[in-house]
């Protein structure tokens, strides 16, 4: 392998630390304390770094020879001896017993001891300090040690086989210890209550008691595996496994965890992604030691400087001193390229060996040619004789030369010889490949051919075992695991934030915020063991651990993925219905079962989809389902189907019900919105009322306002444009239920107006949307200028024209969508009208998904966890939604009957001396009064003050583009552009101004006319 020229390169962070400790432990201190080196008989010992870093700190000292004699059993005086010096015991009290003198070396340990109160003597009167220590022993002295409720502890239920061969006297400490994970069993369900503990196995217990009780002061586990014993219950410890071959005491060879996507610096998802990292390694912390740490890429958000810096203290302040760090970049990690680096990825690799020091001395880079292959990083490291290979491509073709290089290193031992092919190796990727593991049906990179490439270098090596990031899947779902194409992939979750798929949603759904999940990967001389944990619940296992038996891992593996039938109601199982109105109707099912896991539900209604409810993280299923079901035609015979999902797309047969829903009532129009229809006239607090039977009605959040607005004439919702992701937003928000899921078609009309004081500084102002990437969303795009509409699926957007002077002005949008449900919805359109014209349109090529995690959002749109984006900031007067496609001729009839209700044409007088007229008009009706002089020196001028000359005749543009042109007596208005016969608007006088015309002045919305008996205003649009 190639390991470059390490000596040329600068000293990264890490290297800086490791170097700084070298430093320390050779002063004074570390020369007078026996060496790592002269323990001769821990070198390859399952707790060997446990050992050295008491061997380091003082805590542990070898014979005379060095030797440490780890397997030895411990006895009582030794422990005794141990505890006192890790947990800071000095104080000696009294201690009689018939069987110690002052003579005997551990007097004063047995004293201390007693004084501390985690040891008595037995009821004969001795101590017996030479007898051995059992494990149920230590477990009292360690109940004692933490000052637990063993009374409550006895009452713990025990996962243990030999549960009943514990005595009734460390019952009840046993159970305490097990209930805070502080001890385990073994892989094979005992505990062994009566086997002696070992010196090794004291040391690495004490360890955690020390770690506990926060007396660590600075030596550290380093990297190895606790010696309490392993157990596969929920979070009891990383331990776990068979005898191990030369690993007596049943503990792996290697541990070693595994997260991903920390994402540090994000700011497009309202988590605290740092604080969850940090929280992950310190629950890793608590689980015990282990060797090396695997983070498998999007360490960072952006790749910036700042980010990594971040990062790499979180993660040099938090895992275990000793624990090798092996950091794998992500595809975030290159998004530097692009904002910083001028879009060189090959500068954003160079920045991520040189923050993350993978390319120091203990890992082993390949150099990339810029001449012939694509960025990437690559390097190859050694964790205790096993190997770790980074593998990252991000969606780029690797060369023929990686691929090879690859294939050299699982084949190739740490000293350059065959490799066992027995022993494990570990691939790391950030990015998987499509249809892998669970996510990457949707997230994965879908390219065949380099597929094909990688799978049959992996396939020949099926003790070569990959692990990806990425999806940010949920590890609760079976399909976590996958050896389908002879090899093993792994997907390792997500510390940040945790998603699972929906069913009809190429989005995602985004589960509880504080959900947070890695791996914890034990290694045996026979197996490996991939433990899921729940990092935000103490590292609580999920499921069942994964076992690898390394002599056929693929088959193995298989065991965990294996989907043999459908998912099925029992027999006899029925689909009620139940409060039938107008427009709704509740069903109840029972749930199915499954051989896997069941995934979602899927509810259709004469033979449409209206909902799948999904069964996710941690798959903990009621006995029965309860769905809602809303915008259902009235007076309607409808057939409800239920059908069961799981995890692995096989789907139940379906129970079946039918129903008919009542009567609307007099009055109800079925032509007319029946998804929404706001017009912002019915308000009670802060509830706008919906005039649909649905009942949709929005809540207005934050600064969102409802009150008079004179361009609509009416109520309209006013919106300020406040908000931030994860804060209140000034919006109105209408809770996700059936009805706003429309797959088959979709109109939307909206009355609009961005603000004139806005500056227009965003990329986008939405009006309507219901998550931009997985459902709908209508915006004025402030970039180009444009209003758009768009849908999850469409190819493009339907766009309008460029329409920059925007602000102020009042806009009727209206979008559609038609899916063509015919044909499988391969051939949709989406259209967008302005003010009834038809402006853009494109095509879709599937239907609009359902979403329902997300709400409609009225001036915003929706992203993960309900969070607000791209605020609307104007006012907004009607918003109606209908499930049907509306056509050209009815949207043309919708708008022109829209610009009835508005105030056009409304006239009122005043008096040229009233404070209300604009003070221009006011001065020249002084100057026609001969009380005041002005220079006007033009007779005409646009969209201001414009004089009737000697002619007697004056023009004038609006701020909508019309002219207004008058002489004597009358007056019209007509747009300039438009040669139709009868274009013009005729004002008669007497009605909307009384006499002589003598000047113009339009403002915003009004047209002020000043006569020889005074001023009027005309209201226009």
């Amino acid at each position: 392998m190639t390991v470059g020229n390490t000596a040329a390169r600068p000293v990264r962070r890490l290297a800086a630390a490791a170097l700084m400790v070298a430093l320390i432990g050779a002063g004074p201190l570390g020369a007078a304390l026996a060496s790592p080196a002269q323990a001769s008989d821990i070198k390859g010992n399952w707790a060997e770094s446990t050992l050295e870093s008491w061997v380091q700190s003082g805590l542990l000292k070898g014979d005379a020879s060095g030797k440490l004699e780890p397997n030895r059993p411990v006895s009582r005086a030794e422990w005794m001896a141990l505890a006192n010096r890790a947990l800071g015991y000095a104080d000696a009290g009294e201690a009689s017993f018939t069987d110690l003198s002052p003579a005997n070396w551990e007097y004063k340990d047995v004293r201390i001891a007693v004084k501390a109160g985690y040891i008595s003597g037995y009821e004969d009167g001795t101590i017996r300090s030479k007898k051995t220590v059992s494990r149920q022993e230590a477990a009292v002295m360690l109940a004692r040690i933490f000052g637990l409720d063993t009374v409550s502890g006895a009452s713990v239920a025990l996962p243990f086989t030999d549960k009943a061969s514990i005595a009734a006297w460390s019952r009840g400490a046993v159970g305490a210890l097990v209930n805070l994970r502080l001890i385990g069993g073994y892989a094979d369900g005992s505990f062994k209550p009566l086997a002696s503990l070992t010196r090794a196995e004291a040391v690495v217990l004490l360890e955690k008691a020390r770690m506990e009780k926060g007396t660590n002061n600075g030596s550290n586990p380093g990297g190895s595996t606790p010696g309490n014993g392993g157990s596969t219950s929920g979070g009891s410890g990383n331990n776990g496994g068979s005898n191990g071959g030369n690993n007596p005491d049943g503990e792996p060879f290697l541990t070693f965890p595994v997260v991903s996507d920390t994402h540090v610096g994000i700011e497009d998802v309202s988590v605290d992604a740092a604080a969850k990292f940090e929280q992950a390694l310190q629950v890793y912390r608590s689980l015990g030691s282990y060797d090396a740490l695997v983070v498998d890429g999007d360490m960072t958000d952006a790749g910036t400087i700042a980010q990594y810096d971040s990062a790499m203290s979180i993660l040099e302040a938090n895992k275990l001193k000793g624990a090798k760090p092996i950091i794998v970049p992500g595809n975030h990690e290159y998004y530097a390229a692009g904002d910083e680096l001028g879009g060189d990825k090959y500068a954003a690799a160079k920045r991520f060996y040189e923050e993350t020091g993978m390319d120091a001395d203990g890992y082993a880079a390949e150099n990339v040619d810029k001449a012939t292959e694509n960025a990437g990083v690559f390097y190859d490291t050694w964790v205790k004789g096993y190997h770790f290979i980074v593998v990252d491509h991000d969606r780029s073709a690797m060369s023929d030369a990686k691929y090879a290089w690859l294939k050299k290193e699982i084949a190739t031992d740490e000293k350059g010889n065959s490799a066992d092919p027995k022993k494990p190796v570990f691939v790391l990727m950030h990015y998987p490949y499509k249809n892998t593991t669970y996510g990457s049906e949707g997230a994965g990179w879908n390219n065949p051919a380099e597929y094909a490439k990688f799978k049959a270098v992996m396939a020949a090596y099926p003790n070569a075992m990959l692990f990806t990031g990425h999806t940010h899947y949920t590890l609760d779902h079976p399909n976590t695991i996958n050896a389908d194409d002879g090899f093993i992939r792994v997907n390792d979750g997500s510390t940040a934030f945790v998603q699972a798929g929906g069913y009809s949603n190429d989005s995602d759904i985004y589960l509880d915020k504080t959900v947070s999940q890695g791996l914890l990967v034990k290694v045996y001389d026979d197996k490996v063991v991939i433990e899921r944990r729940e990092l935000d619940k103490q590292g609580a296992v999920i499921g069942t651990p994964y076992a690898i038996d390394l002599a056929s891992p693929i088959q193995s593996a298989k065991k965990y993925t294996t989907d043999t039938a459908a998912p099925a109601f029992a027999a006899g199982a029925k689909l009620n219905v139940s409060a039938v109105g107008a427009s709704s109707a509740t069903f109840n099912w029972p749930k199915a079962t499954d051989d896997t896991k069941v995934d979602s539900y899927i509810v259709t209604v004469n033979g449409k989809l209206i909902g799948a409810p999904s069964v996710i993280s941690p798959y903990d299923e009621t006995s029965t389902h309860t769905f809602a079901a809303k915008g259902l035609k009235p007076n309607t015979d409808y057939t409800v189907s239920v059908k069961a999902r799981d995890a692995y797309g096989k789907e139940s047969a379906p129970i079946v019900s039918t129903f008919k829903t009542a009567s609307a009532g007099t009055g109800y129009d079925a032509s007319a919105p029946d998804v929404l229809n706001i017009d912002f006239t019915n308000v009670a607090g802060t509830t706008v009322k919906d005039g649909t039977l649905n009942k949709n009605d929005a809540i207005l959040e934050n600064h969102a306002k409802v009150q008079s607005d004179s361009l609509f004439g009416k109520q309209a919702l006013v919106l300020d444009g406040a908000g931030s992701r994860g804060k209140p937003s000034s919006v109105a928000r209408v809770g996700y239920n059936s009805s706003l899921f429309t797959q088959d078609a979709l109109t939307i009309e909206a009355a609009v107006s961005i603000s004139p004081d806005s500056d227009l500084s965003n990329d986008e102002y939405h009006i309507l949307g219901t998550y931009e990437d997985g459902g709908y969303a209508l915006y004025y795009s402030a970039e180009d200028r444009k209003f758009v509409f768009d849908t999850q699926n469409s190819k493009d957007p339907a766009e309008s024209g460029a329409m920059a002077d925007v602000k102020g002005k009042l806009v009727y949008l209206t979008a559609v969508y038609e899916g063509d449900a015919a044909h499988d919805y391969a051939g949709g359109t989406i259209k967008l009208y302005v003010n009834g014209t038809a402006a853009g349109s494109n095509a879709t090529s599937g239907p609009l998904p359902i979403n329902e995690d997300n709400d409609l959002i009225i001036g915003g749109d929706v992203e993960a966890y309900g969070d607000v984006i791209h605020y609307f900031e104007g006012t907004i007067g009607e918003v109606k939604v209908y499930s049907r496609a509306l056509g050209s001729d009815e949207i043309a009839e919708h708008y022109q009957a829209f610009q009835k209700t508005l105030p056009i044409g409304t006239v009122k007088f005043y008096d040229t001396t009233d404070a209300t007229v604009p003070q221009a008009l006011r001065e020249y009706a002084q100057v026609l009064a001969g009380t005041k002089t002005v220079d006007y020196t033009y007779g005409y001028q646009p969209s201001a003050l414009a004089l009737a000359g000697t002619s007697g005749s004056v023009n004038l543009f609006d701020a909508a583009g019309y002219m207004w042109t008058a002489s004597g007596t009358t007056l019209k208005r007509f747009d300039v552009y438009t040669t139709a016969a009868g274009s013009a608007q005729t004002y008669a006088e007497g009605k909307y101004f009384k006499g002589t015309i003598r000047a113009l002045l339009a403002s915003d919305r009004e047209l002020w006319v000043l006569t020889d008996q005074g001023v009027s205003s005309i209201r226009y649009q």
